[in-house]
């Protein structure tokens, strides 16, 4: 089993999560000798608690993950002996993870950040989840969802997607009509068929594009991240 303190890098649905983490966290106290040195038996930690510190930056879910958490730790937890310990952190989160892992007090579990994933990884912070026993069938539900430099570095898994951003598309009807579109795109193929339509026939000055201006994220998916070849973002290093 892996030593305890180096870290694994997802930060997975609970449930998921704690079955691979077996050999870690803090084990409470079950029996204690008295004074013949029988042990006395106690009913209620007959069964060993692992306790598994799980830390995020994501405070706009933490309702949700905490409700999450406490049916986990009253149910499946409970019934196997495990803890989840969860904490959710500010605006100074890489601060705060990267003085962790270099005083070797990270957590078990905890959701990591691009900007600082391949140095965490080269550092050698990160258990690959990939190298865990039983790892094989949980990866495979995973299949075909993994990028490189994001989620697998050097062959190896060392992080997962955990959740799903739904998108609202919203169509601007004038340059649809104008160019004779009648329904809003379905499907991704669809969507850069009509924007090149537009485009061409936009003369220099109507184009065709997809950009949420509103949310401060997009800056990211679709600016920055082009952009990685030039500057180096997830998925991008400059020097391979």
């Amino acid at each position: 089993m892996m030593k305890c303190k180096k870290w694994i890098s997802a930060m997975m649905a609970a449930a998921l999560s704690v079955s691979l983490l077996s050999g870690c966290g803090s084990k409470a106290k079950t029996n204690t000798p008295d004074a013949s040195g029988a042990a006395q038996a106690d009913a209620s930690a007959a069964a060993q608690n692992e306790v598994i510190r799980v830390w995020s930056d994501n405070a706009h879910e933490k309702e949700l993950r905490m409700e999450q958490i406490a049916e986990f730790n009253n149910t499946i937890g409970k019934e196997k002996g495990i803890t989840i310990e969860y904490t959710v952190y500010g605006a100074n989160w890489e601060d705060t993870i990267k003085v962790a892992a270099q005083a070797d007090e990270a957590p078990d579990l905890f959701r990591p950040n691009g900007t600082f994933l391949k140095e965490f990884v080269d550092s050698g912070f990160f258990v690959p989840i990939s190298d865990l026993p039983g790892s094989e069938d949980f990866l495979a539900r995973y299949d075909g969802v993994l990028a490189v430099n994001q989620h697998i570095f050097n062959d190896k898994v060392y992080t997962l997607p955990y959740n799903l951003t739904t998108t609202k598309f919203i169509i601007n009807r004038d340059l649809f009509d104008k160019n004779g579109i009648k329904d809003a795109p379905k499907t991704w193929n669809e969507v850069r068929e009509y924007a090149k339509i537009i485009t061409e026939n936009g003369g220099g000055e109507e184009f065709g594009y997809v950009l949420g201006l509103k949310s401060n994220w997009i800056a990211t998916s679709y600016i920055i991240r082009p952009a990685g070849q030039n500057v180096g973002h997830i998925g991008f290093d400059n020097d391979t």
